[in-house]
């Protein structure tokens, strides 16, 4: 109500709209603040061992995915795979893989160019077998990436009803395990799958 009344908005979607833009404001500066902090890829190479070069990528992939900055993730997701057994059987190599996953998808779902789609398809399917492992070893931990990332493969595949069925498995994850981080992401993708 004071919010209403300091930014003079008068209905609930009005106050809705002027906070996604506040938002959209403060995560464009964030981000163009952040881009001068980020080494490039090839200066994170030098002098760095490889384990670190490993952790380092999957934090910045994971950092790009969730800025909506998904060429950026991209290029670090494929620097990230390249080192990723360096940080073998470490949740950074998990989130690396699932956040450049995730870059995959969004990318994927925007190109219209079909060998480049059939690629990252590729690439997912593979990650796939690599979360799927993980979500049967530690369930509660990891099988919302899986059923997310396999809800995305199936929009990807025009499997729409397959989709469905999958993102609400993957929501009903989330919540059973409290995972509110991951069922955020899963509702913003579900989201843009209903678009």
């Amino acid at each position: 109500i004071q919010f209403k009344e300091q930014f003079k908005v008068g209905t609930d979607t009005d106050v809705i709209g002027v906070l996604r833009d506040c938002l959209s404001f403060l995560m464009s500066n964030i981000l163009k603040n952040t881009h001068s902090l980020i080494p490039n890829c090839s200066s994170i190479t030098q002098n760095t061992s490889k384990t670190q070069i490993a952790y380092f990528t999957s934090f910045y992939t994971k950092l790009y995915y969730l800025f909506g900055e998904f060429s950026s993730a991209i290029e670090m997701g494929e620097l990230h795979e390249k080192y990723s057994d360096y940080s073998i059987s470490s949740i950074n190599q998990v989130e690396g893989i699932f956040y450049y996953s995730l870059s995959l998808s969004a990318e994927c779902l925007n190109t219209s160019i079909t060998k480049l789609k059939m690629n990252f398809l590729k690439k997912l399917k593979k990650f796939e077998t690599v979360l799927k492992r993980w979500a049967t070893w530690a369930p509660e931990n990891f099988a919302g990436h899986y059923l997310l990332l396999k809800a995305e493969i199936y929009t990807i595949e025009g499997k729409i009803y397959q989709a469905i069925h999958v993102y609400h498995q993957a929501l009903e994850h989330c919540q059973r395990n409290e995972n509110l981080t991951l069922g955020a992401i899963t509702h913003e993708r579900a989201a843009f799958f209903f678009l």
